[in-house]
């Protein structure tokens, strides 16, 4: 039988590369070994790691924002590490770098919140297995751990209780703290003492005006609540609360009718006089102005060609002052870069600063 000419020649190459692919194979090992990586262009040798090393490291975190980073006598830094492998909370010692364990958990991350403006008790949170939802306690400087979530059973609608730090009255005679024991979906507003720990029911939230367990400020005087009500995410009323009045009673004072605002709260100033609010009601960008509580005016504080900062870590947004009013921090987000300014409130001089947190 006559073979197809194609065919032939088709068989034959296949033939011949197979052979070539065997003799490659049979030749000499050396002649086809992987060439060394060329040197580093830079001359330097690099140092090859076990995988290991890279789980061995330490995480640091500055204490809760809103509470006081540094102690009474102003020698110790409050942070939180997970040295041991647990998130516990540490004093560093701002001279010797010397750090003095606050708290010694080995299951459940323990974290720093406040030192006592007076003294050096501390307040920290933690949760149980990572349930996010948080109990409240006092160190006493001997070790002794108080927790402020009084005993019982808080769990509601399958849900279980939390108690969320807000902030320091601004005498430090009492701090407030937000729970959940009532009602898993809102949150209500407790003042504690600082001295005997007894607290007191100051706002209770409702499912009827249902302000979210975010967003709400207190006055440093301890007088002012304000707290931000969700219509859409594109359109935030804010209300506020007079916490001496005897109903307490939400009352609203930013809102926009005409469409779709953001008015969102981020504090007050240090005389307690003006609720600080963040809005687009003003054109592009997201700016930060103030409601005089008294007038109702409203006046521009901090406006740029960036938005204030919306990420909530663990800072109030992109504007807060210093404990002792003095300060003002702004931060705007220019292209994925933090713009932080600080304003001396008694000079009105600032200082810039850029910081990259692109990644």
């Amino acid at each position: 039988m006559t073979q197809n000419p194609a065919l032939v020649i088709l068989n034959a190459i296949t033939i011949a590369i197979a052979c070539l692919l065997v003799l490659a194979a049979c030749g000499d090992q050396s002649a086809g070994a992987p060439e060394p990586p060329p040197e580093s262009k830079s001359g330097r040798d690099f140092t090859a790691y076990d995988a290991d090393v890279f789980f061995e490291t330490v995480t640091y975190r500055l204490s809760q924002g809103g509470g006081h980073a540094f102690s009474a006598d102003g020698n110790r830094l409050l942070v939180n590490a997970d040295t041991t492998g647990v998130f516990n909370a540490w004093a560093l010692d701002i001279e010797s770098g010397a750090m003095a364990p606050l708290s010694q958990s080995e299951d459940n991350a323990i974290f720093a919140v406040s030192w006592f403006p007076d003294d050096d008790r501390v307040l920290l949170t933690g949760d149980v297995g990572g349930n996010e939802q948080n109990s409240l306690f006092v160190r006493e400087p001997d070790g002794t751990l108080h927790d402020l979530l009084p005993a019982g059973d808080y769990e509601v609608a399958g849900q279980q209780s939390g108690l969320r730090f807000e902030a320091w009255q601004q005498d430090g005679k009492a701090f407030f703290a937000t729970s959940t024991e009532r009602d898993p979906q809102v949150a209500d507003l407790y003042r504690y003492d600082a001295k005997t720990y007894e607290r007191e029911l100051v706002f209770q939230n409702s499912r009827e005006l249902p302000f979210p367990t975010r967003g709400l400020h207190v006055s440093p005087d301890g007088r002012w609540l304000s707290l931000d009500l969700h219509h859409t995410r594109y359109d935030f009323d804010i209300y506020r609360v007079d916490l001496h009045s005897e109903d307490r009673e939400p009352e609203l004072v930013l809102t926009s009718p005409a469409g779709e605002i953001v008015h969102r709260g981020m504090g007050f100033t240090p005389d307690s006089d003006k609720l600080v609010y963040g809005t687009d009601a003003h054109g592009e960008f997201f700016h930060a102005w103030t409601y005089d509580l008294e007038s109702g005016a409203t006046r521009p504080l901090v406006q740029g060609q960036w938005d204030i900062t919306q990420t909530r870590t663990n800072l109030d947004y992109g504007m807060f002052y210093s404990t002792d009013g003095r300060y003002r921090v702004e931060i705007l987000n220019a292209d994925a870069r933090n713009h932080v300014t600080l304003v001396d409130t008694r000079t009105d001089s600032a200082a810039d600063a850029e910081i990259d947190l692109s990644f």
